[in-house]
C-alpha cells in the first residue's frame, strides 16, 4: 500500500486491492477451518468454527 503515498495509485485502487485481499483471506479461513465470519471489524477479522473455536485473522489489522 506504500504506492498511495508516492502518487502511483489512487485511493480507489488501493482500497479495491485491500478489499479483494480481505475477501480472499475470508474465503481461505472459512474453507480451511470450517468457519464463518463473525466480525470483519476495524481490527482483526473474527471467525467462529463449527467446533466452537473463535479465530482471529491478524492479517487485516
Amino acid at each position: 500500500m506504500g504506492h498511495l503515498f508516492f502518487g502511483t495509485s489512487s485511493v480507489d485502487q488501493v482500497a479495491g486491492r485491500y478489499v479483494a485481499a480481505m475477501s480472499s483471506w475470508q474465503d481461505e479461513v472459512e474453507d480451511k477451518y470450517d468457519a464463518f465470519l463473525l466480525d470483519p471489524g476495524m481490527g482483526p477479522m473474527t471467525y467462529l468454527t463449527s467446533d466452537g473455536r473463535v479465530l482471529e485473522d491478524l492479517r487485516s489489522r
